[in-house]
């Protein structure tokens, strides 16, 4: 799916700090390394990956040159298999924000990456991006096939979260953001709740209505369950 904008868009005053809304590709900073003290944006990707953006609002997002980059909308949760700009080949990430937004590209070369919130226009980011050649290989995955059941698809969400919050921690133990055996189980432990409130929330959901509250009875909630039973 490609997003298109009228080019007056392309006028407004722009500021130059990301916002905490706004979450590009980047690598974390490595203290060690004095070529590298602050977070650094990813701007080049090949064919064969998604440039994975992620914001707390809806993006309208624009090219120029238009049409070097596909846009794929993905929800918060959504889980994905493939090659990502900054990666280090096929893994698993989670959409941690509310929208997700996968670029690929379409053609090789330069140009220029406008990302535009929809309810505050005047909050446009720009950013240069460069499209390398691929491996001759797209996509790997980007939208699993569906799930057998409510139970594989919550066990699958919480296996790409578990994985995801591991990239994560390991980031921020390479860039000594998190300097200490506790502090490293005290940050996992907090993510790790909100990845498992996530992927068994809608379970949780379907037995409320199910055989909740003043509904509920022993036969009732056991002949509900037994159908997690393969």
């Amino acid at each position: 799916m490609r997003f298109a904008a009228p080019l007056s868009l392309l006028f407004f005053v722009v500021g130059q700090q990301l916002s905490e809304e706004i979450t590009l590709p980047f690598r974390p900073a490595n203290p060690i390394q004095q070529e590298q003290p602050a977070d650094q944006i990813i701007d080049s990707f090949s064919e064969d990956e998604i440039y994975l953006v992620e914001s707390d609002e809806p993006l309208l997002i624009v090219t120029f040159p238009d049409g070097i980059v596909d846009v794929i909308p993905f929800e918060q949760g959504k889980g994905l298999f493939s090659r990502f700009a900054g990666g280090d080949g096929p893994e698993f990430r989670s959409v941690q924000k509310k929208f997700g937004y996968g670029l690929t590209g379409t053609t090789t070369g330069g140009g220029e990456l406008l990302l535009i919130p929809i309810a505050n226009p005047s909050g446009l980011i720009r950013q240069n991006i460069k499209i390398t050649e691929g491996r001759g290989e797209h996509l790997i995955d980007p939208i699993p096939p569906p799930l057998e059941d409510d139970v594989d698809r919550a066990f699958e969400s919480y296996e790409q979260g578990w994985r995801d919050l591991q990239r994560q921690l390991a980031d921020k133990l390479d860039s000594g953001e998190i300097a200490s055996e506790a502090a490293a189980a005290d940050w996992f432990r907090n993510g790790i709740t909100e990845v498992r409130r996530r992927a068994f929330g809608e379970i949780l959901e379907l037995e409320a209505i199910e055989f909740g509250g003043d509904d509920w009875s022993a036969p009732r909630q056991a002949d509900y369950i037994r159908r997690y039973v393969k």
